[in-house]
């Protein structure tokens, strides 16, 4: 039962990556592809490119976006994944340290997590400069 659990909670958290997230008033989905094509455009950007082609989900088309603007986007994107990757790990160690059956049926992906499982995310995250609590309504 347990690994049913975190094989439904490991494809709910690639299905919020996948969502991705809105920035401004504009939403970014990040799909397998759209990762890979980010991590492309991050590199150009290293190498000296100034402006790419991109489109938003909800543009019609493509417009020329600023490496500023990709940048937050690409940050955006690596700050959304970790996030999301490093909750479902501490959902993993809730459920395999749980001992009680109703505990574990309960668990969701959003669930909030057991204090302590919070403090080490929110310290592991807070290590790399994420604030844990800009994704508070995630793990409510």
């Amino acid at each position: 039962k347990q690994l049913t659990k975190l094989n439904s909670l490991n494809g709910m958290c690639s299905g919020a990556i996948y969502q991705g997230v809105d920035i401004g008033t504009y939403h970014y989905n990040f799909s397998a592809t759209t990762q890979t094509n980010l991590e492309t455009i991050a590199r150009r950007i290293d190498g000296g490119t100034t402006s790419i082609l991109y489109r938003a989900d909800n543009e019609t088309e493509q417009r020329v976006y600023t490496a500023s603007e990709m940048s937050i986007i690409i940050n955006t994107k690596d700050e959304w994944v970790a996030v999301n990757t490093n909750y479902y790990e501490k959902l993993k160690v809730w459920i395999n340290r749980e001992t009680d059956e109703t505990v574990i049926k309960s668990i969701r992906y959003g669930s909030a997590l057991p204090s302590d499982l919070m403090t080490e995310l929110a310290t592991k995250l807070a290590s790399v400069g994420i604030d844990i609590t800009k994704y508070a309504s995630l793990m409510a």
